[in-house]
């Protein structure tokens, strides 16, 4: 994509700029009941404001089935500042990092999409997510919910056939991340949201490798190199 990659550092909080610097953004993440991380406050405010100001057009729309049935809206994700972002060496080596991978990418033919729920009309049921096609998502919450609102992400731990074990639950605050490996164990659901609140957020699908590939990015970068 053409223009100047906005810079990792000018971009993501300071707590997430030094832990990935000093080799430790593994730390944030998760490992049991399976790899996954929830970053509250990622963003620099000036950047979380400027990839927040998006109005879902809530036009098109498909329906989940994962134990409910749910109208889930999407469309496609322009800013080209968060685009170059995510996509650019030093975040992609950040997410690397933080899943433990050698190789975060994008799969093909996949770029970012809005996403949105109405208020009201119900949740997804426990999932992995397993068969999508592709390795992961990180999802950034645009329209932040608070305590009691509803929408929130729970993780659950599988125990068995049809039997599960509720292991934490967030709640999708503005300027809030989640970042999921996906495996044959990787149950999650979403809570309906309340009222009529729209929970919205930016959906990026990736690509996690733990060997780097012959020819492709070279795997992610130590973070000295990365920053720039």
């Amino acid at each position: 994509m053409d223009g100047v990659c906005p810079a990792f550092e000018d971009c993501v909080s300071d707590r997430y700029v030094d832990a990935f610097k000093s080799g430790r953004a593994s730390e944030l993440a998760y490992s049991d009941p399976y790899c996954f991380a929830f970053l509250d406050d990622f963003f620099q405010p000036e950047f979380y404001q400027q990839i927040s100001a998006s109005i879902p057009r809530m036009d098109k729309s498909y329906t989940s089935r994962t134990g409910y049935e749910i109208e889930i809206f999407y469309e496609p994700y322009f800013n080209k500042d968060f685009i170059r972002l995510i996509y650019g060496s030093a975040f992609r080596s950040f997410l690397a990092q933080l899943v433990g991978a050698a190789d975060v990418t994008r799969p093909p033919n996949k770029y970012p999409q809005l996403r949105s729920i109405y208020g009201n009309q119900g949740g997804m049921g426990i999932h992995d997510d397993n068969s999508a096609g592709y390795d992961g998502v990180a999802f950034f919450n645009i329209d932040g919910g608070s305590e009691g609102a509803g929408g929130e992400l729970v993780i659950w731990e599988g125990l068995g056939k049809d039997r599960f074990k509720k292991r934490f639950e967030f709640c999708p605050r503005g300027n809030s991340v989640s970042v999921m490996r996906f495996s044959d164990g990787s149950y999650h659901s979403v809570n309906s949201p309340n009222g009529n609140w729209i929970r919205s957020n930016i959906l990026v699908e990736l690509r996690i490798e733990d060997q780097v590939r012959s020819g492709g990015h070279g795997g992610h970068s130590p973070a000295s190199a990365a920053i720039t």
